[in-house]
């Protein structure tokens, strides 16, 4: 069984560190079970990366989801997931897309 590497962009790593800060303010045991829950669905996806829904009809992109609330989105590139975007899942996105370059951008 393969396994594939975890690697996280510079603003998955920010989004992800805003995010634990926000909530260790006022609750160190939720901003510590998001970590978990992102530590429990990387080992999971490291070895069934396709396994989540795919973002958008994209096949090499999917999400998974957080604490039912944190949306994670990731690339799968050869032997490689990259972890793109951490986004807290309570704003609209209805209107969240991901274009060919796999930037996130709004549709207005």
């Amino acid at each position: 069984m393969t396994k594939f590497t975890i690697v996280s962009t510079p603003e998955f790593k920010s989004m992800l560190s805003e995010t634990i800060n926000y909530y260790s303010e006022f609750s160190y045991s939720f901003s510590y079970d998001i970590l978990r829950e992102f530590e429990e669905g990387c080992k999971v996806i490291s070895y069934f990366p396709y396994i989540v829904p795919k973002f958008k009809e994209n096949e090499n992109v999917r999400k998974f989801i957080i604490k039912n609330r944190f949306i994670v989105i990731y690339k799968v590139e050869g032997n490689e997931v990259r972890m793109l975007y951490f986004i807290d899942g309570r704003m609209q996105n209805n209107n969240l897309e991901v274009n060919e370059l796999v930037e996130l951008i709004y549709q207005i």
